[in-house]
């Protein structure tokens, strides 16, 4: 067959030979090379995923991976916070990195926490010395306490005393 092949005049077809002009060469190993095409288009990934996803058997994706010239990075631990599994992932260095869902209360915590933490560490001092006191009393209802500036004359709230005000939730949500 040569030339452009014409069934009728709806369709035409070509061969790929003509088309594309010669056919790329076969890989010497065609399993590394596509472990190495996926991690270029999912990386960072481990051999796991790419099992998954080709439905190897665990030894060929790992004999592929290591076939190629990667660096190890940490996709565990990303994977880890984006289930939920873990609160908080820090990417040490200078500067070093929070990575946190900041939509769950925990996660925020977390990182709160962590930064006072890192930040002590590096020799930050205090400016106020605090005390803190739990308390849990059981089968209390919830009693929410709200500080407020009692009342001044306006203009003078740089010297406003404070008092403490305890509300109790009613059932229409006012207090």
């Amino acid at each position: 067959m040569e030339g452009i092949i014409s069934a009728d005049a709806k369709a035409t077809f070509v061969r790929l030979d003509q088309w594309l002009g010669a056919a790329p060469a076969a890989p010497d190993d065609p399993l590394a090379e596509a472990a190495g095409r996926f991690l270029t288009a999912y990386g960072p990934a481990t051999p796991r995923t790419f099992r998954e996803w080709f439905r190897l058997e665990r030894d060929e994706a790992e004999a592929a991976f290591g076939r190629l010239a990667l660096d190890a990075v940490e996709v565990e631990g990303r994977e880890a916070l984006r289930t939920g599994k873990i609160s908080l992932l820090i990417e040490p260095g200078p500067p070093a990195v929070f990575h946190f869902d900041e939509t769950r209360p925990d996660s925020r915590i977390a990182r709160l926490e962590a930064d006072d933490a890192l930040q002590r560490s590096a020799g930050r001092k205090d400016l106020l010395e605090v005390r803190s006191e739990k308390v849990t009393e059981k089968g209390r209802p919830l009693s929410i306490i709200f500080i407020q500036p009692s009342f001044q004359p306006p203009n003078t709230l740089s010297n406003t005393p404070w008092r403490l005000r305890n509300r109790r939730p009613t059932p229409n949500g006012r207090s």
